[in-house]
């Protein structure tokens, strides 16, 4: 990987969260991130992985595996998959293999491990080189939504997150020259190298209480979603990810947006993610009103600009609740009343 994502490129972060950060890497601590939703807490890794670590550790961009929290999630499941059903078909198909490696796919954190050692060590592993970097190389790994998994999820990846290893009963332990076994054990165990330990991102939507010893563990930052006095640093975020909007345009929706948050009455308020996908709904309409020739788009793009009927029809951006929409088709027509502009 060479080339830096757009997303990457136009993520803002906080000095405090660069820091956390910096300092989860130091110390080799996952990092948990908590805030609510939109607020940019799954982005970041891509930020982490192309930018942030690559910095700190005086690298290039490093590759990033996500890991998506399910409730039925287990420990395993952060390593590697077992298709066991398939297996037990291949015991009665002709032809399919028996071989237990053949049926393993490495999962996200697995992949990390496997990918901070050189080739020699996880051949018997990976059926294809072509399938490992060329050098051992350190990864970025993101487990997003811990709190959806079952409760005993985060404790049962301590030991394997702090040790960085994980144990494969399925696959017998490696030989050594002679033809024996590497280890006592009757897995095969895979260690990190401890040169190329991967970073590890935690997020969290606050849904459940984690288990202490979980938290002792890790590097704690909460996003906290920036309030009216700093929405020049929202703004920032709208126009690094939207390239150059109209600054006026921008100026009115976010007004708007922090009327909505602070005094709208919504069951479940909006965040960035929805105000940078507003604006540029916003962008969109007043483009279509000039195409058939409505708006001249001379003058620069503002909300009191745009008919009442194409405002509301963007709102669905905004509210995600049918009890949400109707309060916010309320602040639009107390706010821009009017017969259609």
């Amino acid at each position: 990987m060479s080339q830096i994502s757009e997303a990457a490129k136009s993520y803002i972060a906080d000095s405090d969260l660069n820091t956390a950060a910096e300092v989860a890497m130091h110390l080799g601590q996952p990092l948990l991130l908590t805030g609510e939703p939109g607020t940019g807490k799954t982005s970041f890794a891509e930020y982490l992985a192309e930018v942030l670590a690559p910095r700190f550790f005086q690298c290039g961009p490093l590759p990033l595996h996500r890991f998506e929290t399910k409730s039925t999630s287990s420990a395993a499941d952060l390593f590697y998959r077992f298709d066991s059903l398939k297996r037990l078909q291949s015991t009665r198909v002709e032809g399919m293999s028996q071989d237990n490696r053949d049926y393993i796919s490495f999962q996200a954190l697995g992949l990390a491990i496997l990918e901070s050692l050189p080739w020699s060590e996880v051949d018997d592993l990976l059926p294809d080189r072509a399938d490992h970097p060329p050098v051992p190389t350190r990864s970025v790994v993101l487990i997003d939504e811990v709190d959806k998994a079952p409760r005993d999820f985060p404790n049962d990846i301590l030991n394997e997150i702090d040790r960085m290893f994980f144990r494969i009963p399925e696959v017998p332990p490696r030989a050594t020259a002679a033809g024996l076994p590497a280890s006592r054990s009757h897995s095969r165990d895979v260690h990190a190298n401890k040169t190329l330990r991967p970073v590890v991102i935690l997020t969290s939507n606050r849904e459940k209480n984690l288990p202490d010893a979980f938290l002792r563990r890790c590097i704690f930052h909460n996003i906290v979603f920036p309030d009216r006095k700093s929405k020049h640093r929202m703004a920032d975020i709208v126009i690094a990810n939207l390239g150059a909007p109209s600054r006026e345009l921008v100026h009115d929706a976010l007004e708007f947006f922090y009327d909505v948050r602070e005094k709208g009455g919504l069951e479940r308020a909006p965040a960035t993610a929805e105000l940078v996908q507003w604006i540029k709904s916003l962008e969109y309409r007043f483009a279509r009103l000039q195409e058939t020739g409505k708006w001249s788009g001379v003058a620069p793009a503002r909300i009191t600009q745009l008919p009442q009927d194409e405002l509301l029809a963007t709102l669905g951006v905004l509210g995600k609740k049918a009890h949400d929409l109707g309060q916010l088709r309320k602040l639009v027509e107390a706010r821009y009343a009017g017969p259609n502009r």
